[in-house]
């Protein structure tokens, strides 16, 4: 669903309204310093698309428990003790698997929800966060892999079972 477009500008009859409570001398009404942020464009993949145009909230919540099983428990081996903290501060720093899927779904959820809920920009997002510059295009290309079943690296299947080769016996048949 497109969204329509912010006015940036004051048209005349805005300026005619102005003029019955503003002076036309006045610096303002030579030129206006309105600024608007820019809205993002990026339209809803269909697959978290709700009825309405908006983001299948429950869906991308089921979602990103199946993608990231481990997020949100607690590691006894754990030495940044994140359950006591609730920062993602001590998580950035873990090697662990519980604090990586928690800090990359906190990633995931935020991106999602500012890029296709609130329609902003990837580089508002990435300069909201702190993220690198490409961290939020790269995040959503793996989202859409995600989403779409695929691997998250864009390399195809191979077909083959993972691990190694088994040595397969023959049957002979004693006729």
């Amino acid at each position: 669903m497109e969204q329509p477009l912010k006015r940036t500008w004051a048209s005349p009859d805005d300026y005619a309204e102005l003029r019955k409570y503003v002076d036309g001398d006045d610096p303002f009404m030579v030129r206006p310093a309105i600024i608007a942020s820019r809205i993002g464009r990026s339209e809803i993949p269909p697959e978290i698309a709700d009825s309405n145009g908006g983001i299948n909230t429950p869906f991308v919540r089921t979602f990103l428990r199946k993608k990231f099983p481990y997020a949100r428990k607690s590691n006894p081996k754990c030495e940044c003790h994140w359950c006591e903290h609730r920062s993602q501060k001590y998580m950035q720093t873990c090697d662990c698997r519980e604090c990586r899927e928690t800090v990359l779904m906190i990633r995931w959820w935020t991106i999602t929800w500012e890029l296709w809920g609130e329609h902003k920009t990837a580089t508002h997002i990435e300069r909201d966060h702190g993220y690198s510059r490409g961290t939020v295009g790269f995040t959503v290309q793996q989202i859409k892999r995600a989403l779409r079943g695929t691997r998250l690296d864009g390399k195809q299947r191979t077909g083959r079972p993972r691990g190694r080769p088994r040595k397969v016996q023959e049957v002979s048949v004693a006729a």
